[in-house]
């Protein structure tokens, strides 16, 4: 079972077939995205590289602006409801620094596509 993703991501990288798996809806896509941008948020030192993963990982789900507008929304929301007055700014501007380079990534990567 551990080395399934390992094989997986060889057959893809081999441009070979890949048998199994399931498409995902929206709505587990965002779910999938909303969770990656806390886990990044908590790993606060995440590197270059593990933000580029993030933002390719969004690229490859095709979550649309509008769409990734309600994740940031949604996880803004829970803020207001979850952390302290006082702390409430600081995570808000820090979470807009991840959105941020993670939206610049996946924009030189767009660019980089065309």
């Amino acid at each position: 079972m551990d080395t399934e993703p390992k094989l997986i991501y060889d057959a893809v990288v081999a441009g070979e077939p890949v048998e199994g798996g399931r498409v995902i809806d929206k709505q587990e896509r965002l779910d999938i995205c909303r969770k990656m941008i806390e886990t990044a948020y908590v790993n606060s030192s995440l590197s270059q590289d593990e933000l580029a993963a993030i933002a390719m990982l969004r690229s490859a789900m095709v979550i649309t602006e509008g769409e990734i507008l309600e994740v940031k929304a949604d996880i803004y929301r829970d803020l207001e409801r979850e952390v302290e007055p006082k702390l409430l700014g600081k995570v808000r501007e820090d979470i807009r620094n991840m959105f941020q380079k993670v939206d610049n990534i996946i924009d030189s990567i767009l660019q980089k596509g065309d």
